[in-house]
């Protein structure tokens, strides 16, 4: 799932870095981190549920573990728009890229373990 996820992701980063320049597509990440993150999940979750669904997962598990793909980074996010920074010194808009695939991956991690005689 996650190769699929990453194949996702490269080719959202291939046509965003086509369409603008590197520093327009780090100031995206960093001033717009709801569409920033919002199109790179869409590009994420396409291939995820279509490998799923060729390996014969149901549409229920597709979407619970988009859901847990995408619940906990959006909770990040919402925190960074919120201003928690200034209470959670490692969560912060320029560490929002990192944290927010770190969460999602920790999302599915849990979503698997709970759901173990499934996967």
């Amino acid at each position: 799932m996650v190769l699929a996820m990453a194949v996702g992701m490269a080719i959202y980063v291939a046509l965003f870095r086509l369409v603008l320049t590197p520093e327009g597509y780090k100031a995206m990440q960093i001033e717009q981190p709801f569409l920033w993150y919002s199109e790179m999940a869409v590009f994420m979750t396409v291939p995820m549920v279509a490998l799923m669904r060729h390996h014969g997962y149901r549409w229920r598990q597709c979407a619970e573990m988009s859901g847990a793909m995408l619940i906990a980074p959006t909770g990040l996010i919402a925190l960074v728009q919120l201003g928690v920074t200034a209470y959670l010194p490692w969560l912060s808009t320029r560490t929002l890229p990192v944290s927010t695939h770190i969460a999602m991956l920790l999302g599915m991690l849990l979503s698997m373990l709970y759901r173990r005689a499934e996967y």
